[in-house]
């Protein structure tokens, strides 16, 4: 399968600091995947998240080595609006990036920027705004004065309307209760598998999002320290490295299971989890 993000070797340290932010991460992230990065405060997993939606180098100056490709292109060309219209972007404060005050303006405002027609970007804004699950009445509000929840749609909304191939999300989860978090992350899947978006999320709430998720990587120290399939890379965690990732009770239900039945870690799988989950609770 072909790499829609590909980092090779990849370093980074931001304009006067002598800290490297990323160290030698390496990754290739497939069509339609859905990748959540995980990791402790201070792991690097913003920068990436940065680089991964074209906003380093072009946002911010520093040194970056190795290379970055994403959809194809090296980061370091991603400059024209047609490029990054193939990148939509959501980060953990809706509000930073509105530059609206109706809802209608802000989602309409990168299409209007491609040179789109008029009656497509009606069309692709009230389609946008279905996908988010928000009614069109809320297009004349101002996005400032709606709920947290309603204002990380809007920001969703905003970000595929361009119908981007690749979205990338930071912390979308951050101002929401768990009523709220459930409902974005059920978006966030369905804009996967209708669109056939690839999805890359930065999050520390992990439990919200692993029935949909295709593979899970732990940040430390600025490195990718381990990634894998959810079921093995629970299964592969280290003690220590336990302290960097919230693992939900799921989790520890599988790690449970593969040591109990002696399961060997590549051919962990939910199916086979649910198995051996049943011969345990017979007993057997």
């Amino acid at each position: 399968m072909p790499c829609v993000v590909s980092l090779e070797d990849l370093w980074w340290s931001y304009e006067n600091s002598s800290d490297w932010v990323l160290r030698n991460v390496n990754l290739c992230v497939g069509e339609g995947e859905f990748l959540l990065i995980t990791g402790p405060t201070g792991a690097g997993k913003t920068t990436l998240a940065r680089i991964l939606c074209g906003l380093i180098p072009g946002s911010y100056r520093g040194v970056l080595r190795g290379r970055a490709f994403i959809l194809g292109d090296e980061v370091v060309s991603l400059k024209s609006s047609r490029a990054l219209s193939n990148i939509g972007f959501v980060s953990s404060d809706p509000e930073m990036q509105f530059l609206t005050t109706r809802v209608e303006d802000e989602i309409a405002l990168r299409l209007r920027f491609l040179g789109v027609d008029s009656e497509e970007i009606r069309e692709r804004v009230s389609w946008a705004i279905k996908q988010v699950g928000l009614s069109e009445s809320i297009l004349d509000k101002s996005p400032y004065e709606l709920s947290s929840g309603q204002k990380q749609r809007v920001a969703i909304a905003t970000a595929i309307a361009t119908k981007p191939k690749l979205l990338v999300f930071d912390e979308p989860l951050s101002n929401l209760d768990w009523a709220g978090a459930e409902e974005v992350v059920r978006t966030i899947e369905l804009l996967r598998r209708d669109n056939q978006a690839t999805i890359i999320v930065v999050e520390h709430k992990i439990d919200v999002f692993m029935p949909y998720l295709s593979r899970i990587a732990l940040m430390y120290g600025g490195k990718l320290v381990l990634i894998d399939d959810p079921p093995n890379f629970f299964a592969r965690l280290s003690r220590d490295l336990e302290n960097y990732v919230r693992i939900p009770e799921l989790a520890r239900i599988w790690r449970y299971l593969a040591l109990r039945y002696s399961l060997r870690n590549e051919n962990l799988s939910y199916e086979l989890l649910k198995t051996y989950l049943i011969k345990l609770l017979k007993g057997v």
